[in-house]
């Protein structure tokens, strides 16, 4: 049932790579090494790793702890079973571990050891025998009587149940040891100076404000009108006078159960309480992972299409601006090559930090791959825009990265959109953007594009040099004219844009592959993703395709199903490369 209840969280949450954990130590950790286990039967290496921890560790802590049926081993006799099920019930590797850390398991032990003082255990002749304390809650009992007489005779009989007695003769003595001593159940004469018994009840019920108290009244009346009068004053139960011993701790009984039955519904309730807090906070903290990026703590990809679809909604309604900028570190690649993905960690989460500083907090950060990051002004102009990515740009470039010794400076690079009749939805408003990104790549990094920018220039290189390529076999694997025209027809951007296919294409194929066999699925979407948008821009739309439905794959956390796309992959690849390479004349054409 565990982990059913998992799976299906993982379902809702594919990335929370600690519920995938979970999940496999509830299915699996009753799987024994040697294949002896349930549910499934697994041996050896099939177990996996967590659950043959988790095996090992939950049997140590059996054997250790006391339970109502046994009492604790020794760390000596626990070891002694576990070192002759190595092999069959426990993971050798797993076994040899815990010898290593054996003073650790002392250690912890000792910490955590049960009080032998207390607690159930079992009677020599084999029945349970409670601890009292986890029987009942003590119950202190009130018991109000003007006659001295009386009143003795009470506090003798009712000091027979074990709890403590509260003598008062009348109700001002009454409510004062009610106010200091909260007991659970009080015994009252009806008759008395000054107030009646009735008055005390209806005082108490007023005072406990809910709390239980099992009140017994006292009396010689038997007339309707008076006990009608003592119900509806919230007196439970009735004791004729003079008493009989046995009748009275009959009642005191049958009170003390009913208190002690409100005690466990109280604290029962508290526990509900307590855990729906629980729940509650990690149902929040599973929804701040569902839209938060790990590594630096910005939305992630998944909120950052929400957020933009919400704003679109608000700009087409009230028609107000809205602009998006796509920007992604320069030469990123390069730094994980030198310096390790550690120190490119820190690159991501110190820009992070630079971005919120310089960004209104109206304005929505996401990390959508990589390097790759996209901001969303709500109710901003492109110009509006390109001011604020310019204090960015010009913060990060002068900003020094530091982690340890290792001191490193970096740029970046943007490409803004604005909403406009040719970007209505999201997708083309971030497409448009990535293109005006490409632009400032192409253009010489660390600088800052605008899409209405790059289609002016497009539409003045058409009109001044049309461009004389055309797709003339629909066999061939990419189309120089659409390149040609998805670049703004910027020649070089575009001669540009084929060689990094050419060069990185193979090597973002490898990572798709090394995802897919690990099952990394975030790993999977990530680099078919990278790859797409460079197939989509050298129109190589089977590969493009391909890459897509990888995609898709590894969003549906179903990275086990890609190998045989990316067979596909590979071999549509290289048929690409390899026109790339056979047409290199018309390619260079494009730099003319």
């Amino acid at each position: 049932m565990g982990a059913q209840t998992l799976d299906a969280a993982l379902q809702r949450f594919p990335g929370a790579k600690f519920l995938q954990m979970a999940r496999d130590i509830a299915l699996s950790h009753h799987e024994n090494f040697d294949g002896s286990g349930y549910p499934a039967g697994l041996s050896g290496q099939q177990i996996p790793f967590c659950a043959r921890i988790v095996a090992l560790a939950d049997v140590y802590d059996a054997l250790t702890s006391r339970r109502v049926y046994k009492d604790s081993m020794t760390h000596e006799q626990a070891k002694d079973i576990i070192l002759r099920q190595r092999g069959r019930h426990f993971d050798p590797e797993a076994v040899d571990a815990f010898l290593r850390a054996e003073e650790q398991f002392v250690a912890v032990r000792t910490r955590l050891q049960d009080d032998p003082a207390s607690g159930d255990r079992l009677a020599g002749n084999g029945d349970l025998v409670l601890d009292q304390a986890s029987v009942a809650s003590p119950c202190k009992i009130l018991v109000v009587e003007d006659s001295p007489l009386v009143l003795r005779k009470l506090i003798e009989v009712l000091g027979t149940t074990g709890q403590t007695v509260l003598p008062a003769t009348n109700v001002q003595e009454a409510m004062k040891l009610f106010d200091e001593q909260h007991p659970g159940l009080v015994v009252s004469d009806w008759e008395m100076p000054g107030a009646s018994g009735v008055d005390l009840c209806a005082q108490i019920r007023r005072l406990a404000a809910g709390r239980p108290v099992h009140f017994i009244m006292l009396t010689i009346r038997s007339d309707e009108e008076s006990l009608l009068e003592a119900y509806k004053a919230g007196i439970d139960d009735f004791v004729p006078k003079p008493f009989s011993p046995e009748e009275m701790l009959a009642r005191v009984r049958a009170g003390l159960r009913s208190f002690q039955v409100h005690e466990e519904l109280a604290r029962k309730t508290a526990g509900l309480q307590a855990m729906n807090a629980q729940l509650a906070a990690i149902n929040s903290r599973l929804d701040r992972l569902a839209i938060t990026d790990e590594l630096t703590g910005l939305f992630n990809r998944r909120h950052a299409m929400v957020r933009l679809d919400e704003q679109s909604a608000v700009s087409e309604r009230y028609g107000r601006p809205l602009s998006v900028a796509m920007l992604d570190i320069d030469h990123f690649k390069r730094i994980n090559d030198t310096h390790g993905h550690d120190v490119g960690d820190v690159v991501l989460r110190q820009l992070a930090q630079i971005l919120r500083e310089q960004t209104r907090e109206s304005d929505t950060i996401c990390r959508v791959g990589g390097e790759e990051f996209l901001i969303i002004f709500p109710s901003e102009t492109e110009k509006e825009a390109v001011a604020c990515t310019e204090r960015c740009r010009a913060a990060v470039e002068r900003h020094s990265f530091r982690t340890g010794n290792v001191s490193i400076s970096a740029t970046i690079s943007v490409g803004i959109a604005a909403r406009s009749p040719a970007t209505l939805n999201s997708f083309d408003l971030i497409r448009a953007a990535d293109q005006a990104l490409y632009a400032a790549k192409g253009a010489g990094r660390n600088r800052v594009r605008t899409f209405q920018a790059v289609q002016d220039g497009s539409q003045s290189m058409k009109e001044s040099n049309p461009s004389p390529l055309r797709s003339e076999n629909p066999r061939n694997p990419i189309d120089l004219a659409m390149i040609s025209d998805r670049c703004g027809n910027d020649a070089q951007f575009a001669a540009a844009v084929i060689e990094r296919f050419r060069v990185q294409s193979s090597d973002e194929v490898g990572r798709i592959e090394q995802a897919a066999a690990s099952g990394n699925a975030d790993a999977l979407r990530r680099t078919a993703h990278n790859l797409k948008s460079m197939a989509a821009y050298v129109s190589a739309d089977a590969a493009a395709d391909l890459c897509k439905k990888l995609e898709e794959m590894g969003r549906a956390n179903r990275p086990g199903e890609a190998m045989q796309l990316v067979a596909k992959l590979r071999q549509e690849v290289a048929d690409v490369n390899a026109w790339i390479a056979q047409n290199a004349n018309s390619r260079l054409a494009l730099c003319a």
